[in-house]
């Protein structure tokens, strides 16, 4: 029994420690202030001091709290979600009932989703109610212990997935990588149409992803799909020929491939989800890859569209009930405001905007890139 004890708060250490780490490496995304940042990790901290006192050793129950910790960071790592609330299980309903009506209250502030996370899971019953009286969906979210060499392995064979060569690109030569992010994207069907009374629903759709151009853009770049090393091979006189002005930018573009080849990360976020872009993003990305693509991204350009879902422009009402100014575009507030009507987190490296909205005070739901050119091959 005393081995067990002492091999449970060994492990409990060990936890704590990851919930530590991740801590520290939680995304910009998040818009975790400093100030809970802190308190999250003195929270940490202060368990895994407990855990390191000899009395944890003794024949007492042992008592931890990190598994609540756990889950509030879960929570804080996934890219759709900005900020977090707790809900407690004792009077659940009301609780939810109060949640809905704060966040129904304001039209401007009105958060495009309300997730509610159970650690423990959730009782059939208990779903069910809350499907039929609040129109909740269930969101695929995996919940495990922190565990780094879980994360090494699981980065490792998501690498290996998205190396394989696939029939389509021997036939194409579009690029490994693309090709293996366009398989994981749910394929877009006229049989499968979106409901419009999905809008009403603040639980609402959760496997979509609205694309920006920008995301766009980086997808189908030279940059993004092999085209570093021949860059920088590249004589700098014809490379400051080609980009003019952006010059810098292109090179700070191509060093951060090098570092993160980008399709890894949009490969994590698009996995299992369904694209999403609206008319105006549609005609802004064909007239860019036309005037600047090259054949090959252009013809990533053609593939990409096809593997998306386009829909009418159907900005949200909060967000077109913001003012119009240089920081807050009318064509932005379109893009961003469609993907709010659906509920839908939207792909961007537009910061500016989303740095804009944050200031109103309102809620957003946004995946921050890095941005990527196009190169012309």
């Amino acid at each position: 029994m005393e081995e067990q004890r002492v091999a449970q708060v060994e492990l409990a250490k060990q936890r704590c420690k990851c919930v530590i780490d991740s801590i520290d490496k939680l995304p910009c995304s998040t818009n975790i202030t400093h100030s809970c940042r802190r308190t999250l990790l003195k929270l940490a901290r202060a368990e895994l001091a407990f855990l390191s006192r000899p009395s944890s050793s003794s024949s007492a129950p042992l008592s931890v709290n990190i598994g609540h910790l756990e889950t509030v960071v879960h929570i804080l790592q996934q890219p759709f979600i900005t900020g977090v609330s707790r809900v407690c299980n004792k009077g659940l309903k009301q609780r939810i009932q109060e949640v809905l009506a704060a966040a129904q209250s304001n039209l401007t502030l009105r958060p495009s989703s309300v997730i509610l996370f159970f650690a423990n899971g959730l009782a059939t019953n208990i779903y069910n109610k809350l499907q039929d009286e609040f129109g909740a969906s269930e969101i695929g979210l995996d919940f495990s212990v922190f565990s780094s060499d879980v994360l090494e392995e699981t980065e490792v064979d998501e690498a290996k997935t998205q190396t394989q060569p696939t029939k389509e690109n021997v036939r194409t030569n579009l690029g490994d990588t693309f090709c293996s992010i366009l398989m994981g994207i749910k394929p877009s069907s006229t049989e499968n149409k979106m409901s419009e009374s999905a809008s009403g629903n603040l639980f609402g759709e959760t496997d979509l992803v609205n694309f920006d151009t920008t995301a766009l853009i980086a997808l189908v770049s030279g940059i993004s799909n092999g085209g570093t090393e021949q860059l920088l091979a590249t004589p700098e006189s014809e490379m400051r020929q080609r980009f003019k002005g952006n010059f810098d930018f292109v090179i700070g573009q191509i060093m951060s491939e090098i570092q993160n080849p980008i399709h890894t990360e949009f490969g994590r976020f698009l996995q299992g989800k369904t694209g999403l872009i609206c008319d105006s993003v549609l005609m802004e990305f064909k007239e860019l890859v036309s005037m600047c693509g090259g054949p090959s991204e252009k013809l990533r350009a053609v593939r990409l569209i096809n593997c998306l879902r386009v829909v009418p422009d159907t900005p949200s009402e909060r967000m077109m009930g913001l003012p119009t100014t240089r920081k807050l575009a009318l064509k932005n507030k379109v893009v961003f405001g469609t993907g709010d009507h659906w509920h839908a987190p939207t792909l961007t490296a537009n910061m500016a905007f989303v740095r804009a909205v944050s200031q109103t005070g309102m809620s957003l739901s946004t995946i921050e890139h890095r941005p990527r050119a196009l190169t012309g091959d």
